[in-house]
């Protein structure tokens, strides 16, 4: 169900700022954010399907940032984009440039979370960074998905105790999401001496970035 409205918001979403850049061509808000709205549809998509609508993404962003080079909506979609690329850090300048303007952007410093760790950065700093985050917005329904992030570094930094209580948060708030399940009962299976594939599958395929590994591929 949480999908189903996920997906009918950003439907609702893309027509309303298709409505507002039909009435005002010229503005770098509407076309921003209607690039990130694709965007956002189109990382749930199979890449087929998703191809047209990163395209045409591609194509709002250069459009707003021609016509306001610090249009957040813009830096936001470009940054999203190129996180689906796996261009981590390429993707970071882009979310610090929504930071610049607000401070507060929950979603920004989300990503800019996500984006250290899988370049390398310091696990520590990515869980405070998905911290602030929370804080910032404490009813966001990103939320599930930070408390998972934060419980999945743990845990694969073998900090078990620490990862559990964030992933029967994530469990509690997303009940329709397995992936915590899948740790979670690794967990277990580690206090038992057990080997822990399932955990190994969900460490593979299932980050808040969307499916990505939690390192880059080389490292």
């Amino acid at each position: 169900m949480a999908k189903g409205r996920r997906s009918e918001n950003i439907a609702n979403a893309i027509s309303n700022f298709e409505r507002a850049l039909a009435l005002d061509p010229r503005s770098a808000e509407a076309a921003g954010r209607l690039a990130l709205a694709l965007v956002l549809r189109a990382e749930y998509m199979n890449p087929a399907a998703a191809a047209p609508d990163f395209q045409r993404a591609d194509d709002l962003i250069a459009q707003a940032l021609a016509l306001s080079p610090g249009e957040p909506s813009a830096h936001m979609a470009k940054g999203r984009l190129l996180w689906h690329m796996r261009r981590w850090e390429e993707a970071m300048p882009e979310f610090e440039a929504v930071l610049a303007v607000n401070p507060n952007d929950p979603g920004a410093v989300s990503q800019l979370a996500l984006c250290k760790y899988h370049t390398g950065g310091s696990d520590r700093e990515s869980i405070a960074l998905a911290e602030q985050a929370i804080r910032l917005s404490p009813h966001d329904p990103g939320n599930p998905g930070r408390y998972g992030w934060i419980g999945t570094v743990h845990l694969m930094q073998s900090r078990i105790d620490e990862a559990i209580p964030w992933l029967e948060k994530s469990r509690s708030a997303r009940p329709e999401d397995p992936s915590a399940d899948w740790f979670l009962d690794s967990r277990r299976a580690n206090r038992r001496g057990d080997p822990p594939p399932r955990a190994r599958v969900a460490c593979r395929s299932s980050s808040p970035g969307g499916g990505r590994r939690l390192r880059p591929q080389g490292r």
